[in-house]
């Protein structure tokens, strides 16, 4: 019996964000012990590969992952393009209350969703609401964050149908690696393009398909990735790190990275947890 959706309602729990960063994975005791509902785990930068229970499936902007109690969701990403990672759990409940857990009754574990910037949208205000130091009362900020999740999860459902293949990301994927495997490379949109065999406005269409934001935000964001790693894995100064990502002026790098992180790139280097 499939699940009927004028009905089904959704009991939202926690959301949250996970910035793009080296260094971690999901092992066997975590799909185990921390996927104890059902979550919406949802890749909108960078790459890696997942292991289901009967197949082993590759992470990329866009990946949807409808994780339910019980499964296996072994995670290991690509370190020259770490992943950033929304994810919100809730409870699906039918009529009577009673949670839809059946395997049969609910849709594919894995989706490839072809709007990066609206799923991100969604995800980034369901984890804004569902933070305990929201000016709301937790009754109506529920409210909101349940009926967003309904209505992505019945999107998921019924019109987007499970991950296939797709021509034009074997072309920008490559390209996405090679961006962020040489962040430093002062990379043009026209030469990209050029490479892809693409106009400049179709190349640009296709990368934020595929990454969620334009060629020149993706490579700030791989920049402040390797800024992140060195200033918390090395002992360069500021300025070396700033000359080594191809920054000739070291406020303008300085300026950049709080304006993506929120800190300053000492505050970012003294604070104990990162």
């Amino acid at each position: 019996m499939s699940i009927d959706w004028t009905t089904a309602r959704v009991k939202p729990g926690a959301a949250g964000r996970a910035e793009p960063r080296l260094h971690w994975s999901l092992d066997e005791t975590w799909s185990r012990e921390r996927v104890i509902d059902l979550d919406f785990w949802f890749v909108w930068a960078g790459s890696g590969r997942m292991q289901l229970r009967d197949r082993d499936v590759e992470l990329r902007p866009g990946t949807l992952i409808w994780m339910r109690p019980g499964g296996r969701y072994v995670t290991q990403q690509n370190p020259r393009d770490p992943m950033g990672v929304d994810f919100a759990h809730f409870d699906l409940l039918d009529k009577r209350s009673r949670p839809i857990i059946d395997a049969a009754r609910l849709p594919a574990e894995v989706h490839l969703l072809p709007d990066v910037a609206y799923v991100q949208s969604v995800m980034s205000r369901v984890a804004a609401l569902m933070d305990p130091n929201h000016a709301a009362d937790a009754r109506t900020r529920a409210s909101v964050a349940g009926a967003l999740l309904h209505g992505l999860a019945m999107d998921v459902a019924t019109r987007i149908q499970p991950a296939r293949h797709d021509p034009a990301m074997a072309v920008i994927q490559p390209i996405m690696a090679k961006m962020a495997d040489r962040p430093e490379y002062p990379w043009s949109v026209e030469s990209l393009a050029a490479d892809a065999g693409y106009s400049v406005a179709h190349f640009r269409t296709l990368f934020i398909r595929a990454s969620g934001v334009s060629p020149q935000r993706y490579l700030l964001q791989r920049r402040m990735t390797a800024a992140r790693t060195m200033l918390a894995e090395t002992s360069l100064t500021i300025s070396a790190i700033a000359e080594t990502l191809g920054y000739r002026d070291v406020y303008f790098f300085s300026r950049q990275f709080r304006q993506l992180t929120g800190q300053t790139p000492t505050q970012y280097r003294t604070t104990p947890s990162r």
